[in-house]
């Protein structure tokens, strides 16, 4: 049976100098629908998994990720929310999860990351 996959994209778009009429459009189009369709077959499912905690990981841990760079990462992104004046509660709280140790490697990096560009807790 076909697998069913619709995509889109803008072919007149406007912008801050007018209107952008896009040649590829009709390619992006295509190729988001192959995306589509592929997911539903699972195909990739292992990128879209990383991203978030799933019945099917509970208890399980990529093999690549060991204790020490689980420990390590962990300790860099403590240091982070120190230096920001943020607390566990809002990594728990924004990737909805109980505990640092439900937190997948990705994630932990991720917010690690985000927290690069916040800046220093003010001292009063």
């Amino acid at each position: 049976m076909p697998i069913q996959g619709t995509g889109g994209s803008m072919f007149v778009e406007l912008q801050r100098n007018g209107a952008y009429v896009s040649d590829e459009c009709f390619k992006m189009a295509i190729t988001d629908a192959i995306s589509v369709a592929c997911k539903q077959l699972g195909i990739g499912a292992d990128v879209y998994w990383e991203k978030d905690q799933t019945k099917y990981k509970e208890g399980r841990r990529q093999p690549e990720e060991t204790d020490e760079e689980r420990k390590r990462l962990l300790e860099e992104l403590s240091r982070e929310l120190i230096r920001t004046g943020y607390g566990w509660n809002n990594v728990r709280k924004k990737y909805k999860v109980e505990t640092e140790e439900k937190l997948s490697k990705l994630q932990i990096k991720d917010c690690i990351k985000g927290m690069k560009s916040v800046p220093d807790k003010k001292v009063s």
